[in-house]
């Protein structure tokens, strides 16, 4: 058969890809394998065309789809870039609702492992951060600011209501004209005015609910995965996530002077629990504990972690960036900033928000726990 004959064949075939049910794509595909083998670039072009199953057609040609895309990858090599490029991202915004569908659970885990290439290029940090350290055994230290809880809580921008509330009760005029152009002096009528601000934010976060990333965080801490947990942040989201979970308080610290033997939650800038201690507002130059960062060189000297994350915080503070942020930068390896405006160009860091990073940092772990026991397994069965 010549060669024009088989790639009309293919294209004919790949017509279909999108447009007849997955079901029936899955049944034609083992014919045209072949064929794939021989013209891998028919396959380039046309890759992109499953993406349809994910994206416009019904959930329940899902599974056929990636059994399609697992005979694919397995025979057609030359493919697996070209799939990672094109299908990569629909995937992982599935990857968090087949977690709990053992069989979708079991293909998507099986074409990962076939394609041996992170689906995105900041997939190589969920890979090797899950290997550091679910498997290496190595903590890492995280730093959240005002987007690790932006999916619940407001950031400091969107705290506007209860700005507007605070400046009518101590008799401000033109309250809103105030908000939208001298936002720094709004800030500080909220310093000197600091009980009111308090008592009114805590009502306002004890509304709210922790989210994935909070649940994820204290989780992380509790089984040791995180040497420390520095907050920036007033709300006690990562407390009560951490409650909720294991029946008991988190271990946590809100003033100088502390030095835990455990794996903690530092509360830097204020915190819902004490409002009658000090709190960092914004534009001050921030605050960093003496006593946190002879703890952070004490865990360093004994056993330096590999990661520390930086999670929804945009590092303007003069005190903490000099002081922690450059600390790290000097001592860890690998630092890396997750922010959803994060420039794609720089590879520093990642551009994703603080609920979809953990969500996916999760399933890599556990994608990690299940190979690392495997293997364990299949030494022993050696032995």
């Amino acid at each position: 058969m010549s060669a024009n004959i088989v790639r009309k064949q293919l294209s004919d075939f790949f017509r279909e890809v999108g447009q007849a049910h997955a079901k029936n794509v899955l049944s034609w595909i083992g014919q045209y394998l072949p064929f794939m083998k021989e013209h891998p670039e028919v396959v380039e072009q046309n890759i992109s065309r499953f993406g349809l199953y994910f994206t416009d057609a019904p959930a329940h040609n899902h599974l056929f789809a990636l059994k399609c895309l697992i005979h694919v990858s397995e025979e057609v090599p030359a493919a697996r870039p070209r799939i990672i490029k094109e299908l990569g991202p629909v995937l992982h915004e599935y990857l968090p609702f087949w977690r709990d569908r053992p069989e979708m659970w079991e293909r998507i885990t099986r074409l990962l492992d076939i394609l041996q290439l992170p689906l995105s290029a900041s997939d190589k940090y969920y890979r090797d951060l899950a290997r550091a350290v679910v498997t290496l055994k190595q903590p890492l230290i995280l730093i959240v600011g005002a987007g690790f809880s932006y999916d619940t809580m407001p950031i400091t921008s969107e705290l506007q209501p209860l700005l507007l509330s605070l400046l009518r009760q101590v008799d401000i005029l033109s309250p809103t004209e105030m908000i939208s152009e001298n936002d720094e002096r709004v800030w500080k009528i909220a310093k000197e005015h600091q009980d009111k601000f308090k008592q009114m934010f805590v009502g306002w976060s004890a509304k709210m609910n922790p989210a994935p990333q909070h649940r994820i965080a204290a989780r992380m801490l509790h089984d040791g995965q995180i040497t420390h947990l520095i907050s920036l942040n007033w709300d006690d989201l990562i407390e009560r996530a951490y409650f909720d979970q294991f029946g008991e308080k988190i271990p946590k610290v809100t003033e100088d002077g502390i030095s835990p033997a455990e794996p903690s939650l530092w509360k830097l800038h204020g915190d819902v629990d004490t409002i009658f201690s000090y709190w960092i507002f914004p534009y001050e130059r921030g605050r960093v504990f003496g006593s946190l960062m002879e703890s952070l060189k004490a865990r360093a000297v004994n056993r330096y972690p590999q990661y520390a994350l930086i999670v929804g915080y945009s590092e303007w503070e003069e005190e903490v960036r000099q002081r922690l942020i450059q600390w790290l930068q000097d001592n860890i390896a690998t630092v890396i900033r997750i922010r959803p405006n994060w420039n794609t160009n720089d590879n520093r860091g990642i551009k994703e928000t603080a609920k979809r990073f953990f969500q996916r940092l999760d399933i890599y772990f556990e994608i990690e726990r299940k190979e690392h026991a495997e293997q364990k397994s299949s030494s022993w069965k050696q032995s």
